[in-house]
């Protein structure tokens, strides 16, 4: 019944699917069988049969492939809904951690529970007199296993415990072990459960590179396609720093990536992605993603399905920043463009007049693929636009391979062209009365309108990049680090006598709340927001993008659930506060937009630092969270247990529970006294060294779990330190890799590779010097080792004004150039190539055939007249006359 994909075909004919399941029919056989059946047949001694029962079962565990088949297409089905998977597959190699270390767990309790015959021991003593080290049954049983070891250590009952917890025990040796985490704490005592723990460590040593290769994978962002558009990103950003390129324009490329990054994973290159398949399956994404525009033109609506379909595989994706020029007026215009995503303006030579406002489904440009004359307008992307280009020589040459009535598409041409032109000429008119008084159109209108806003206007300090709205986000970023620190551990550490003379400093968190909640109404009403690489500044659509963002976690963040304490008492204050710490999920956030605003100051770091210096301060937040949980655990959990790891925390030999330990037992009362003598510094730094050497695999051992719960809670640490461990091992990675192919280290590799080729060639050492020089002025410019391939990450339009700004100083100090138009300048600008010339080089000889042209941008240049003019043709010769 169930069809199956092969060779990315589905398959549903009955024969073969009969055919490829008969791969796995005997392994479904085998997990399907009641084996267990035939043990009460043929095993009369109910001592063993459990054991037998449970061995038989265990071909059951061959459907453990299937598993992994089902979660692989779920993730498949996942990544076409575009959802973020990543903590999803992490989960999944968490899970499967655990499962292998329950099945490493069972296997450690089995050495125990079969090291003596227990049918000897079930009509002894199962009281609570202690023979020698536990009581009588306990001692027939665990005699010689780690078991034993876990009584005398004061960690299992006298009579050995319940399954469960023995258990927990197991599971405590197992997953440290796995995880490559020093704990001490269970260790195998005789010879077969060493020698079981030997091949499980080298099992942990591959599950422990596992965990490290996924997770640091998530944190570096190892990909290579992700990765490179990090590297390159990050590159842009410097050199845009170190040329002190204008703020709007690094907007501009900013949120052009952003766009890029969100949109498109990081990449435009479309046409790379076709090549690489077949012709058939690009003729089909080609029907569904450009055919349509070709069809909706209306000078194609009398050509062939062949024409159209052929005219829409010459389509060229492009991506265009807000801010950008596809077409200027005056220029000769070679292309058309068909717009499939964003808005663009169609507006006068001068920028004053908008002819008209274009989007999704438009087309503009038609007239130069049909027409040899020069634009009439020029169009700007008002947004982040995707388009498709159609060029002349694409056009031509389809149109010549076929029979097309050229006379009738020239028609339509020209009836749009005119209608143009119609509607330009009405619009300008049509300005010009509204600005004419005593006019009926200026008195309707009025000369405000032009450009104006309807609806409710944003204040400038509300505007991104704004003084305030820094100020603002950085606050809200330092008063969330702060409500991190603070909150957990007050909830775990101010203890109930010490809630009143804490309440003062509550006075600074009310203040810190009531900001939250004006920031709520702030990104709710009046904080515009950067969607598609445009400012969004209607209100409307600013609640609308806040709710459905991150409205949720803001609001619940901002619940005052500490009035409780009212009711119930002032020793829940602090507990009641914990709901607060939801807004933690807003620091990523909060962190990336610090780091607009440091460079917004001419203030760089790196985007491998900046990943670093996260990872870092994730991993002390995650070593405070977990400390102020042990020692809530021993506060609020095992306040009647005499017992636990405070108690028994006691340097120096004091007695279990004493003074002098960590916290001490009182029996008249029955309980501890959470933190002897108040000192709560001590009772954090104890929880805090324990969670560090859990999490940092050191694991000294000096404080162990006494309790289940106890035991429990160190095993989650377990995990969440090989995922914080490798977390940062991925940080260093990413910012190691980050100088080796992009950064210094990398230029240092240049030139020495360099060097190595001059000396083979046996260069002469000026010519070597000159060479040198101009890689390292060139460095020292960019410090980046290829601009060209990084920048062609950028639409053409942004290169362009991104080379203006940095060569403008240069250009302005030439005449020739500093006259031309700026569409001129720009594109001289973007095609210049620097050359650095050491003194006393030569930058070219006398009778020399030019191809460049040279500007100076900064030195002094020596022109030499030479005396000899037989190298020179008759125009040289004239010159030198």
């Amino acid at each position: 019944k169930f069809s199956y994909v092969f060779q990315g075909e589905l398959v549903t004919d009955k024969d073969s699917v009969k055919r490829n399941y008969r791969k796995k029919l005997r392994e479904d056989i085998i997990t399907v069988l009641p084996l267990e059946v035939m043990c009460f047949f043929f095993i009369t001694d109910e001592a063993k049969l459990p054991l037998a029962v449970s061995a038989l079962r265990i071909p059951k565990l061959l459907r453990l492939s299937r598993l992994l088949e089902l979660s692989g297409d779920v993730f498949k089905a996942l990544e076409d809904t575009h959802i973020f998977i990543a903590p999803l597959k992490l989960l999944q190699l968490l899970s499967g951690v655990i499962l292998i270390a329950h099945w490493a767990c069972c296997g450690f309790y089995a050495f125990a529970r079969f090291q003596n015959d227990h049918e000897q021991c079930y009509d002894l003593d199962t009281g609570d007199t202690i023979i020698s080290w536990g009581n009588e049954i306990s001692e027939c049983m665990w005699d010689d296993t780690w078991v034993r070891r876990q009584i005398q250590n004061g960690k299992l009952p006298i009579n050995g415990g319940e399954p469960w917890q023995l258990y927990i025990r197991a599971f405590h040796w197992a997953l440290p072990t796995l995880v490559v985490v020093v704990i001490g704490d269970v260790v195998p005592i005789t010879s077969n459960e060493t020698l079981y723990a030997f091949l499980w460590m080298v099992v942990g040593v591959t599950i422990n590179a596992t965990i490290i290769g996924n997770v640091a994978n998530l944190v570096a962002n190892l990909e290579t396609e992700s990765s490179e558009f990090v590297k390159k990103a990050d590159a842009i950003n410097h050199f845009m720093y170190l040329h002190k390129v204008p703020q709007d324009l690094q907007d501009r490329v900013e949120h052009f990536m952003t766009y890029l990054w969100t949109a498109h994973g990081g990449t435009n290159n479309e046409e790379e992605f076709l090549e690489d398949l077949p012709s058939t399956l690009q003729m089909e994404i080609t029907d569904h993603t450009r055919l349509k525009h070709i069809k909706d033109c209306p000078f194609f609506d009398f050509c062939s399905y062949e024409i159209i379909k052929a005219l829409s595989m010459r389509l060229k994706p492009m991506v265009f920043s807000l801010g950008d020029v596809m077409v200027h007026d005056g220029e000769m215009g070679q292309e058309m463009f068909f717009l499939c995503k964003g808005e663009v303006q169609v507006i006068s030579k001068d920028g004053k007049t908008v002819f008209a406002t274009l989007s999704k489904g438009s087309f503009f440009g038609e007239t130069s693929l049909f027409f040899k004359q020069k634009r009439t307008s020029t169009v700007s992307a008002i947004s982040v636009c995707e388009l498709f280009q159609l060029q002349k020589v694409d056009l031509d040459n389809e149109l010549r391979q076929r029979d097309v009535d050229l006379n009738r598409m020239l028609v339509v041409i020209t009836n749009i062209a005119e209608t143009n032109k119609a509607r330009n000429t009405a619009v300008s008119a049509n300005l010009d009365t509204k600005n004419t008084r005593n006019k009926k159109l200026h008195k309707l209108i009025g000369p405000s309108s032009l450009g104006g806003t309807h609806g409710k206007r944003i204040k400038k300090i509300f505007l991104p990049d704004s003084s305030f709205r820094a100020t603002w986000d950085i606050l809200c970023m330092l008063f969330t680090v702060y409500f991190t620190f603070s909150i957990p551990y007050r909830a775990s550490f101010i203890l109930d006598d010490a809630v009143t003379d804490t309440m003062k400093y509550l006075v600074i968190d009310f203040i810190i709340d009531v900001f939250f909640m004006i920031d709520v109404y702030f990104r709710y009403k009046c904080f515009p927001v950067i969607k598609n690489g445009s400012v969004v500044i209607d209100t409307q659509e600013i609640r609308q993008l806040y709710q459905r963002g991150r409205m949720a976690i803001d609001v619940i963040s901002c619940i005052p659930l500490e009035l409780l304490a009212f009711v119930w008492g002032q020793e829940y204050t602090f507990i009641l506060r914990l709901i607060h710490l939801a807004r933690v999920f807003q620091l990523p956030t909060y962190f990336a937009m610090t780091d607009h605003y440091l460079n917004l100051w001419n203030i760089r770091i790196s985007a491998a630092t900046s990943l670093l210096f996260r990872m870092f301060f994730y991993y002390v937040i995650v070593n405070h969270w977990c400390g102020c949980a042990w020692f809530a655990i021993h506060r609020y959990m095992e306040r009647n247990i005499m017992y636990t790891w405070a108690t028994v925390d006691c340097p120096g030999n004091f007695e279990l529970a004493g003074h002098g330990c960590l916290a001490v037992w009182d029996g008249d009362l029955g309980y501890h006294n959470i933190c002897d003598g108040g000192n709560m510094r001590r009772c954090y730094i104890r929880s805090v060294y324990f969670v560090i050497t859990t999490i940092s695999t050191v694991g000294y051992g000096d404080i162990a779990p006494v309790t289940e719960i106890e035991t429990i809670w160190e095993n989650v640490v377990v995990l969440i330190g090989a995922c914080i461990f490798a977390g940062i091992i991925g940080a260093f990675t990413a910012y190691l890799s980050q100088i080796d192919t992009s950064g210094s280290t990398a230029f240092r590799t240049k030139l020495q590779k360099l060097q190595e080729y001059m000396k083979y060639r046996n260069l002469p050492d000026d010519l070597q010097t000159q060479i040198l020089a101009y890689h390292q002025e060139r460095w020292n410019r960019s410090q980046i080792i290829d601009e060209r391939a990084v920048m062609n990450i950028l639409p053409i339009p942004l290169q362009m004004d991104l080379s203006y700004a940095v060569l403008k100083r240069v250009i302005f100090k030439i005449p020739i150039l500093k006259s031309c138009t700026a569409i001129v300048r720009e594109r001289i600008a973007h095609a210049l190539n620097l050359q650095v010339c050491p003194s006393s080089s030569t930058i070219y000889n006398v009778g020399d055939i030019g191809w460049d042209i040279y500007f100076i941008g900064s030195g002094l240049i020596e022109v030499i007249l030479t005396t000899d003019t037989s190298v020179l043709d008759s125009v040289g010769k004239s010159n030198a006359y």
